[in-house]
């Protein structure tokens, strides 16, 4: 599979490299078939109608495959026939690489040359039984349908017979909430079966859940698979805000805000609220921000500090979102300029800075007049 990675990544960053080779299609997958020969067309890409492409082949499959062309000019198409053997030992997945290489030119560096290929994938059949399950469930909201897909794929050598077959709906505790069965008999060899489901979260809480699909094949042959997925709920949390604030003309406030709905919320804005036990002294209102599923943002507005004396406020924050609001509190300290503390350091570091030259440099002179004598 790592190996695969590495091709496939070969592949796709060669893509960008230049635009002036290509080869196209990127990939083909087929099941192994004992001594079956199969033809591929691929089709080489250049922007230059006379530049010289060289075609060859690599990977574990390579001696058994054929090119009909070794060079092409050009966009120009070729056949690639791969003659499987009567058996490969070792199952699971095979490739045969397609390279297409641009044709060296006189005194041209080697490691200048454009390569791109394209794979050819081949998959062996484990011995005797053999199951393998993909499983999708997307984030939703609360009361929603969840759209399901499952898929059983056959990747051994002989008939599936299924037992039994279903998901388990769990909560981070390991708590099963609901258990969703799924028909299933047999399964021919390479064969795969797709389900799609809909998953009803009226009974589910707003929170983070696993789905686990299991399937039982006989004895212990058993495949699993599981996925992580989220219900939200209509809510924006308010996890930070900030509580303090010099005297120092326009100064700048934020919320940090996270939207725990998997749809879009727009217009979300926050009203604010900075009393004292006189009532209201000031309230500003924060410019709206778009909150894609699941995701954070930062409210931000300004203040005036002229209009606050310094001292401890009460703050509120009203946050609104589809005509729904949430809500914090806490303290505003309004504190007094620290400007004149920031220059007593900024000098106190400088004249620590002079008197430690002053040091080293008496300290050298001195050397220097010891080593004279």
């Amino acid at each position: 599979m790592k190996k695969e990675i590495l091709i496939l990544f070969v592949i796709f960053f060669s893509s960008f490299v230049s635009a002036s080779l290509g080869i196209t299609p990127a990939k083909h997958e087929i099941d192994f078939l004992p001594g079956e020969g199969r033809e591929f067309i691929f089709m080489a890409l250049s922007d230059d109608p006379n530049k010289e492409i060289e075609i060859y082949l690599e990977g574990d499959l390579a001696q058994y495959g054929k090119v009909s062309k070794t060079k092409v000019y050009g966009s120009e198409s070729f056949k690639v026939t791969l003659f499987l053997p009567e058996s490969i030992e070792k199952p699971g997945e095979h490739s045969l690489i397609v390279r297409a290489k641009e044709a060296a030119l006189e005194g041209e560096f080697l490691g200048s040359q454009i390569i791109v290929g394209a794979l050819i994938k081949v998959f062996v059949p484990y011995p005797g039984k053999y199951a393998e399950i993909s499983l999708k469930v997307p984030n939703g909201n609360w009361n929603d349908l969840i759209p399901i897909e499952v898929s059983v794929f056959n990747k051994g050598r002989e008939n599936l017979i299924i037992n039994s077959f279903y998901i388990e709906f769990l909560t981070d505790n390991k708590d099963k909430i609901y258990t969703m069965p799924l028909n299933l008999t047999s399964i021919d060899v390479l064969g795969e079966k797709n389900f799609k489901r809909q998953l009803n979260t009226s009974d589910f809480k707003p929170g983070n859940y696993e789905a686990a699909a299991l399937l039982d094949y006989g004895g212990e042959k058993i495949a699993k698979v599981n996925q992580t997925f989220r219900v939200g709920s209509l809510f924006v949390n308010i996890t930070n805000f900030t509580t303090i604030i010099e005297k120092k003309g326009i100064q700048k406030f934020h919320a940090d805000i996270e939207s725990m709905w998997n749809s879009n919320l727009e217009n979300v804005f926050a009203d604010v609220v900075i009393s004292n036990i006189s009532g209201e002294v000031f309230y500003f209102r924060t410019p709206p921000v778009n909150l894609e599923p699941w995701s954070r943002a930062i409210l931000e507005s300004y203040i005036d500090t002229e209009k606050l004396e310094e001292g401890i406020y009460d703050l509120g924050i009203n946050l609104s979102y589809m005509k729904s609001y949430s809500y914090a509190y806490g303290k505003l300290k309004i504190k007094k300029s620290d400007n004149i503390l920031k220059i007593v350091i900024a000098t106190a570091s400088l004249l620590l800075i002079i008197f430690t030259a002053f040091i080293i440099i008496k300290f050298a002179r001195k050397k220097f007049r010891n080593s004279k004598k």
